[in-house]
């Protein structure tokens, strides 16, 4: 992107401060543009923020029965209708490295 400004009508050290804005502001358009607010995935977001070894905790737990779905929910941190996207994040990780481990 190129902006128009006259000759010596700013200085250098205001030059290289506006191109470092328009530059940021490029990076926030074609974020947008690409799928939303450039937030990233939700469930690999709380997933990182709540880590692998947490989860498997949380979900064996569920898995043997001794503790409800509204619980996990709860120590998740997210809706029920969440859940299955959760346990297919973990699931996948789980998956992934039986694929790369032969």
């Amino acid at each position: 992107m190129q902006r128009k400004i006259k000759p010596h009508t700013v200085s250098q050290q205001e030059y290289t401060r506006l191109t470092e804005k328009w530059i940021e502001e490029a990076k926030v358009a074609r974020a947008k543009k690409e799928g939303g607010s450039g937030g990233g995935d939700y469930y690999v977001t709380k997933g990182a923020y709540l880590g692998e070894g947490y989860l498997s905790l949380a979900f064996k737990k569920y898995y043997q029965n001794k503790i409800s779905i509204m619980q996990l929910a709860d120590y998740l941190g997210v809706k029920v209708k969440s859940i299955p996207g959760m346990d297919s994040l973990l699931f996948g990780k789980v998956q992934r490295k039986l694929c790369t481990n032969p």
